[in-house]
């Protein structure tokens, strides 16, 4: 039972992925945790057994939902996939280096954001369809806190369209793997917290 009161939202980050450690694009390619992933999604799941947490929704690409399901299992909850919440398509340049893609933008006079790969997205085109699909969570969520496990592209595009109402500067936002945000909606938005990895620090003795 929940009460009336601000909805918070807290907003991770997946953990890592062979594709994360090589700086690889991955995009909405479906690529899997590798181990230290599955490490900081345990530390993420301790850092949060003492939250509240009333409902968990995740990206439906295998590295968030494998994430989120690992704090779940601390919490018995089940896991809501939502595919609004998948990473920025990176069209033609998924599995390219990320230097490939940055210097392409540069090449076409763009900001990095702004730029649209071959069959992919622009950070904006990420927010059209996340922050819809975060505005329906918390319509009917009245005093509840929420878990929502997204991707580093989808969170930069959430936070920067609640700080400045656009992407433009979203990829200066640093979003560490497992990091926490904590976003708050009483009748209009508010930022709390911004990628927190304190859990990270402890990494160590979970190995």
């Amino acid at each position: 039972m929940t009460s009336d009161g601000p909805v918070r939202i807290l907003l991770a980050r997946h953990g890592q992925t062979e594709h994360n450690r090589l700086g690889i694009a991955q995009g909405q390619t479906d690529v899997p945790l590798e181990q230290q992933g599955l490490t900081q999604a345990r530390a993420l799941r301790n850092r949060l057994t003492d939250e509240r947490i009333d409902a968990i929704y995740s990206s439906d690409l295998a590295r968030a939902y494998r994430t989120a399901t690992t704090v779940a299992d601390g919490h018995e909850l089940a896991v809501t996939p939502v595919s609004a919440f998948r990473e920025r398509s990176f069209g033609a340049f998924e599995g390219e280096p990320k230097h490939a893609l940055r210097e392409a933008a540069v090449a076409a006079g763009e900001r990095y954001s702004e730029w649209r790969p071959p069959e992919g997205e622009t950070a904006a085109d990420v927010a059209g369809r996340a922050f819809p699909a975060l505005e329906a969570i918390v319509r009917d969520a009245s005093g509840e806190t929420i878990l929502v496990v997204a991707h580093g592209g989808v969170n930069r595009a959430l936070v920067c369209s609640i700080l400045a109402g656009d992407c433009t500067n979203a990829s200066v936002l640093s979003q560490e793997n497992t990091c926490l945000n904590e976003l708050r909606y009483d009748g209009g938005w508010s930022i709390r917290r911004l990628n927190d990895v304190a859990h990270l620090e402890r990494i160590e003795s979970l190995e």
